[in-house]
């Protein structure tokens, strides 16, 4: 059982910070990504974090010497892992599920901290870090609960080149009260099915009122220029 636990640590921590982290070193090289079964990955990593913090009251973590350090360390730091990964998800996705399993997660994640985490300094930086992170996270997740997701993007159009090499979409951008913008972005092909998206982002190239929407004319002069309300955006 306390090999177990240490598996468990591994797979919990590895699910917490999957989403935040492969989402920064995507767009870092200029992708969009979009996860389509973000209730199911949290409710997972919820699973895997309270197994892992039972495992850890019941027997403790049976650590070779060559993973003290280690073990110590991811132990420490799920914590303030947790706590980015609620901020980032509820931003994203909002949503009761995905509240309650965050929930879960973090509280799970503070008692494989306090039980586990190693040495005591690293411990006491990493809930010192969670602490100061906690009234900006509470107040993110009540407004998010209030009025939903912060912006939320309706893909209203899809226009494809010719050639099928690109595709733009005609996006209305809704900030609740404070109003709204019509987006146009391009996108070069890339992975899309059930699970998630990830297409090169060529850029925004148009950016107007709300509403503008229901009665643009877009179309693709060629694969390289797209047209929006007679004027040509040249993509490369």
């Amino acid at each position: 059982m306390k090999k177990l636990s240490v598996i468990s640590l591994y797979v919990c921590f590895g699910l917490t910070v999957f989403l935040p982290l492969i989402s920064v070193i995507l767009a870092f090289f200029g992708y969009f990504f979009e996860f389509r079964i973000a209730d199911i990955y949290l409710s997972l990593t919820a699973a895997s974090t309270l197994l892992s913090a039972v495992l850890s009251i019941a027997g403790g973590l049976e650590i070779e010497d060559n993973e003290e350090v280690v073990i110590g360390a991811l132990s420490a730091f799920i914590t303030p892992a947790a706590m980015v990964n609620a901020v980032y998800c509820i931003l994203k996705y909002g949503g009761m599920i995905v509240l309650i399993s965050l929930l879960v997660s973090i509280v799970c994640s503070v008692i494989i901290t306090v039980r586990s985490g190693a040495p005591m300094i690293l411990k006491g930086v990493s809930l010192g870090l969670s602490s100061i992170m906690i009234a900006p996270a509470i107040i993110i997740i009540t407004f998010s609960l209030i009025l939903g997701p912060f912006g939320e993007n309706t893909v209203v159009k899809t226009v494809t080149s010719q050639n099928g090499t690109y595709y733009a979409e005609v996006i209305a951008s809704s900030q609740g009260a404070l109003g709204g913008d019509t987006l146009v972005e391009v996108y070069k092909k890339g992975i899309d099915n059930r699970i998630c998206k990830i297409v090169k982002k060529k850029g925004r190239v148009y950016w107007g009122e709300w509403g503008e929407f229901d009665y643009m004319v877009i179309y693709w002069k060629n694969d390289e220029c797209l047209v929006i309300n007679s004027k040509e955006y040249n993509i490369n």
